[in-house]
């Protein structure tokens, strides 16, 4: 960010090194995962006329190892039993153990009419947040571990699921629906101004609450024939719940986008043509709206509104592309597409900016410097 004696840059990294095996045997699985992660929290590069003391968010170097062992147990009248049993062992940049349960369960009914019925509970534990600024409605996020700033997250997930394919498996049909309890959440109340307002600490700008996530998605698939694709419905809520006196209410999640609908379609015209179209409507993110704007002495302030009170508008998009075989064999696949972005021209709002420029600034949201957007490309596969 540039401003008048002022040079702020937001620096945060995550690097990860990993190893996951996993063995199968008969109607056994096992395995192991293991993970050191190197973060470095979000913290501020400050340049300015004055001086300002902050605490800078110290790097961390966190360990994970996780073990998990799994059966599939086929019972009578076409019932299948799946537990898991895992356990993960957590050592957080305070070096402090945690050791966390996480099992799990899926009971599943199979039948050629009836489809797949699935019944699944989950105890989950995860030791990596992402908080990110909601003042512009764009999930600008970076990483933070268990263990200074808070205990490993974890989840208490139950979910019920039916899939069919039915007219000679044409078609084919998934439902779902979840509800998921959330422990030890994390969220972020300030904005990137705090970094020039007053003394910045990472640990003072953090939520700590709860959560509750739960939903509904379907989807219908056409499988087969020259023209094919998929269509699908979601309705999904996530909110949270703060301990934070200043926050006594229940607030959505930084994104949490209530209605989401998405459909594919592809026609196969001829050997040679292929004509597709993908569609796609959100809801809009929540994001925390900016109250009062106060530029003095050519420093800038800001108060917040209620957290995550405000939403960006619904997002639509339409992309049309065509395609032409070349050549298309058993060995390989060339050809020539041309697709067009955002076809019918869709105003999308992608976050909100504050911009400063020359004594004045203005908070607006933000949308694609092209409304639409051609392109054409060769392609080859190898198959």
């Amino acid at each position: 960010m540039l401003q008048e004696g002022v040079d702020l840059k937001g620096i945060a990294n995550i690097q990860d090194w990993s190893y996951r095996g996993e063995i199968q045997w008969k109607k056994w699985q096992a395995g192991i995962n293991a993970t050191a992660w190197h973060i470095q929290p979000q913290k501020a590069e400050l340049t300015r006329n004055a001086i300002v003391n902050r605490s800078e968010a110290p790097l961390q170097h966190t360990r994970e190892v996780s073990l998990y062992a799994g059966y599939s147990w086929a019972l009578a009248h076409r019932w299948t039993l799946h537990p898991t049993l895992k356990g993960i062992a957590f050592r957080d940049d305070s070096h402090e153990f945690h050791l966390l349960p996480s099992p799990s369960l899926t009971v599943k009914w199979q039948t050629a009419k009836a489809g797949t019925l699935r019944l699944h509970y989950a105890w989950q534990h995860q030791s990596l947040f992402q908080v990110g600024h909601t003042t512009t409605g764009m999930p600008t996020e970076y990483w933070l571990a268990a263990g200074r700033y808070g205990k490993p997250q974890e989840a208490q997930h139950i979910s019920l699921s039916h899939e069919i394919t039915f007219l000679n498996n044409q078609w084919g049909w998934t439902f779902n629906v979840y509800y998921k309890h959330l422990h030890n959440q994390l969220e972020y109340k300030g904005n990137v101004l705090d970094f020039l307002s007053y003394d910045y600490d990472l640990q003072q700008s953090l939520l700590y609450g709860k959560g509750f996530n739960y939903g509904v998605n379907a989807m219908v698939v056409r499988r087969t024939g020259a023209i094919s694709g998929w269509i699908s419905y979601a309705y999904n809520r996530s909110s949270r719940q703060f301990d934070d006196p200043d926050y006594p209410s229940t607030y959505p999640s930084n994104h949490e986008r209530p209605h989401e609908v998405n459909a594919v379609l592809n026609w196969r015209i001829s050997r040679h043509w292929n004509i597709g179209g993908t569609f796609t409507y959100c809801s809009g993110t929540p994001y925390t709206a900016l109250r009062h704007i106060y530029l003095i002495n050519h420093t800038l302030l800001v108060e917040q509104g209620e957290h995550n009170a405000q939403r960006l508008k619904a997002y639509k998009r339409l992309d049309l592309s065509v395609n032409y075989d070349l050549r298309n064999t058993l060995r390989h696949e060339s050809g020539i597409n041309i697709s067009l972005y955002n076809a019918l021209g869709f105003d999308n709002e992608l976050y909100y900016r504050l911009r400063i420029y020359n004594g004045y600034f203005s908070y607006r949201p933000k949308q694609f410097m092209l409304p639409m957007l051609p392109s054409i490309s060769f392609y080859y596969k190898w198959k």
